[in-house]
């Protein structure tokens, strides 16, 4: 795909199951960490090679888990929208 170009269609079963496999990962990854971001004194210090690595990480792993949230939070927004319960249910 080139820049500039809009992304492709993707059926809603493989979005789902990319979501459920995103979800499996975090739910892995997620209990053994106190997830969050540090905070500027935090990043200020002087740490070793290996715990900027580690923080760097992190760093990535809140990232990544703050765009899944955005992702799931629009995607539930656009069912919601598009499927209105009938009346009688």
């Amino acid at each position: 795909m080139e820049e500039g170009q809009p992304p492709l269609p993707v059926p809603y079963s493989i979005r789902g199951l990319a979501f459920l496999s995103q979800l499996a990962v975090y739910k892995d990854l997620i209990p053994g960490y106190r997830i969050r971001e540090l905070t500027a004194t935090e990043e200020a210090e002087k740490v070793r090679d290996e715990v900027r690595r580690l923080r760097e990480g992190e760093k990535l792993l809140v990232r990544s888990y703050k765009g899944y949230l955005k992702l799931m939070e629009a995607e539930v927004k656009r069912k919601s929208w598009s499927v209105m319960p009938s009346a009688g249910r």
